[in-house]
């Protein structure tokens, strides 16, 4: 139950901590588990307080290595709650067939089964999820903060070099296009609903930095295009990231 918690994890929070390291650590939490649970002495509740708060949270803080206490808080929100997710399925479970019909494989499966339930549902409610601050980063140390969103839809390509596109609102860009060289010049067809086609012209950048929850990752000569439509109607975002752009920088988004 501890891996496929701390897996539930790491998809929730879009965290690129490797597979070897959540097996490492979810033995760890069910050693710390036992050992509370063999005190000989203290009652059921501080054991379970014990084992599920300070155990979770030590654990945690060792696979995630949390570098703010707002991401920390985050990920201790998180696992408790898919805790609580696996711990009510399989309430679920024994209510339904009873404890002792239940075999150790069909608990497997089941929990595989859930994982990839939640998975799915999760992706599909999050296709288009609010992402972070990203400050593009042009020539003599210009630099243009905007809001973004991550979004699934978004499969701009660039034809010739095949790197990913991300959009940028025309009116966020509008002060800083005299920074845009002509030789990072380049033009992007697309498609979309109710309009048959079009090019949108795109530069290559000096740099684009992303902030999400205290990470921090650095993409070097990323390529924007800019966009005539409003991308928020509210103005809450004014740029939309390509998902691919996440993984360059190291960090997994995972749809």
């Amino acid at each position: 139950m501890n891996l496929w918690v701390l897996f539930l994890c790491r998809f929730f929070l879009h965290n690129k901590v490797k597979t070897r390291r959540i097996i490492a650590a979810s033995f760890l939490a069910a050693l710390g588990e036992v050992v509370i649970v063999c005190i000989p002495f203290g009652t059921a509740g501080v054991k379970l307080i014990l084992g599920f708060g300070l155990v979770t949270a030590m654990v945690v803080a060792w696979l995630f290595q949390p570098r703010s206490l707002k991401y920390y808080y985050k990920l201790l929100a998180y696992s408790y709650v898919s805790a609580l997710l696996f711990g009510s399925a399989f309430l679920v479970l024994e209510t339904v067939f009873g404890r002792e019909k239940i075999s150790l494989g069909v608990w497997g499966i089941w929990t595989v089964f859930l994982f990839y339930f939640i998975k799915k549902i999760y992706g599909k409610v999050s296709a288009k999820s609010e992402f972070g601050e990203v400050v593009l980063k042009f020539e003599r140390e210009e630099q243009c903060t905007v809001n973004a969103l991550v979004d699934s839809g978004n499969g701009l390509i660039e034809p010739i070099s095949k790197n990913p596109v991300s959009l940028v609102e025309e009116k966020a860009m509008a002060p800083y296009k005299k920074y845009l060289k002509k030789e990072n010049f380049r033009v992007v067809p697309y498609h979309s609903i109710g309009n048959a086609g079009g090019i949108l012209e795109a530069y290559f950048i000096e740099e684009m930095e992303i902030k999400k929850d205290g990470e921090r990752i650095v993409i070097k000569n990323p390529l924007i295009a800019i966009t005539k439509e409003v991308i928020s109607v509210n103005e809450r975002y004014q740029m939309i990231l390509h998902p691919t752009i996440l993984k360059q920088g190291g960090m997994d988004f995972d749809f």
